[in-house]
């Protein structure tokens, strides 16, 4: 099915080309309006995007490709939306010119360094420019725009979260917004095994931050969430193929608080709600017993306790029974060899 959609894809880039192709032999005048005909297709866009040399240049001479796909494009759950659902204001050349807000221009500089006229008349070199960079509060606010237009209520969760707060209030260029979680061109639908979403990738997806140094430090997060995580009944469980309570499950999606406001999951207040919703009649000592606080003779003392003594259990009880299997593998081995004889 795969190479199907791919061949498919192929066979209308092919065909786009040949009628861009075409409308270069026409009039000037009349090529415009043969372009607007096509741009409610993705096709159009990806005559362009989707070639996998296209870049954009910054300053410092970097290069930031703009290539998209189109096999993966294709199978993302905006696909049949078409690529002017979430870039608005484009122009009849296939370039956006007016931002979601209504400020701003781009046009064809921001992906390529031309040379205009100057004041004088005279041809000046005109660098790119750069509100497409990670980090611009306009690439923020633009993408936010786009997806609100069709996710309203997960904005309104998302805008009063810590991390909304973080980005909208703040102006913080770090705290992840819609597609540092979902992506962008790539948004699968969560129950892919492929989507950043899916339950068994949303601990990597949330460590992206969680796990970066420079960004627990500027935020005083805690620095093993990621270990913790992996070496609690959640954690391994998970790695063996079940499925168990991840990230979202006990901290919220869109809608995550701090710890200390009365609103989050994992408040005093809630925690024992939050866990009940997987263990039936979850109290607060039960809550207490998985938190990210690493599990050590001076911290969680009586987890730990409980911890070393199934350990030493399970090692007293492993450790003769595979010394009677192998006992007996030996004794049935000498038979055999004795039987040969006789």
């Amino acid at each position: 099915m795969k190479a199907y959609r791919r061949a498919a894809t192929i066979l209308l880039l092919a065909m786009c080309l040949g009628a861009g192709v075409r409308a270069q032999a026409e009039d000037a005048g009349t090529q415009p309006q043969r372009f607007v005909r096509h741009m409610s297709g993705v096709e159009t866009c990806l005559v362009c995007h989707g070639s996998y040399n296209i870049e954009e240049t910054l300053d410092g001479d970097q290069h930031h490709s703009l290539w998209i796909d189109p096999g993966m494009f294709l199978e993302s759950v905006h696909a049949r939306l078409g690529c002017t659902a979430c870039h608005t204001g484009i122009d009849e050349n296939g370039h956006r010119l007016i931002s979601p807000g209504g400020s701003g221009g781009r046009g064809c500089l921001p992906c390529h360094e031309v040379s205009t006229p100057a004041a004088d008349g005279q041809v000046s070199d005109r660098s790119p420019a750069l509100d497409l960079i990670a980090g611009d509060r306009r690439v923020v606010s633009d993408a936010l725009k786009a997806c609100i237009s069709c996710h309203p209520g997960q904005y309104l969760q998302y805008k009063d979260s810590i991390h909304g707060v973080d980005v909208l209030a703040n102006m913080e260029q770090d705290p992840p917004f819609c597609i540092d979680c979902h992506g962008s061109h790539y948004i699968l639908h969560s129950s892919d095994e492929r989507a950043w979403t899916n339950p068994r990738n949303i601990p990597l997806t949330c460590l992206k931050c969680h796990a970066e140094a420079t960004i627990q430090q500027r935020f005083d997060l805690r620095k093993n969430v990621g270990e913790t995580f992996e070496e609690s009944f959640h954690g391994l469980r998970g790695e063996a193929g079940g499925n168990v309570a991840v990230c979202i499950n006990c901290h919220g999606s869109h809608e995550i608080y701090a710890a200390t406001d009365a609103r989050s999951k994992v408040n005093a207040l809630n925690i024992s709600d939050t866990c009940g919703e997987c263990h039936e009649g979850a109290q607060l000592n039960f809550a207490s017993a998985f938190t990210h606080t690493e599990v050590s003779r001076t911290e969680l003392t009586g987890l730990y306790a409980v911890i070393q003594t199934h350990k030493w259990m399970i090692v007293g009880v492993l450790t003769p029974l595979v010394f009677l299997v192998l006992s007996d593998l030996l004794r049935q081995l000498l038979k055999r060899r004795a039987a040969k004889h006789d």
